[in-house]
């Protein structure tokens, strides 16, 4: 099964939050990691990377995936099923 990974997962996982590791790891053992271009400039955009000890971990993080590019019918189809379906992954 493939995943496309959200902003929200990679930087609760940058951060240190357990579920959102254990999420990573198990995806990644069930199947191929994707984020859309946009995560990766969300993720790059954090105050965080202008250091390079952090720029470095980012970097490691997000060559575990493959990068979706997103045209205007991608992005209309993949907020159709975040309507009608929501997330797969939510913070308690």
């Amino acid at each position: 099964m493939d995943w496309l990974v959200d902003t929200n997962i990679l930087i609760d996982h940058l951060r240190g939050v357990p579920k959102a590791t254990t999420f990573l790891r198990q995806a990644r053992s069930a199947g191929t990691l994707w984020l859309s271009a946009i995560t990766v400039a969300e993720v790059y955009a954090g105050q965080g990377t202008r250091q390079s000890k952090q720029a470095s971990k980012v970097s490691r993080l997000l060559n575990l995936f493959r990068i979706a590019y997103v045209d205007g019918s991608v992005a209309r189809l993949g907020g159709a099923i975040a309507r009608d379906c929501g997330t797969l992954y939510r913070m308690p």
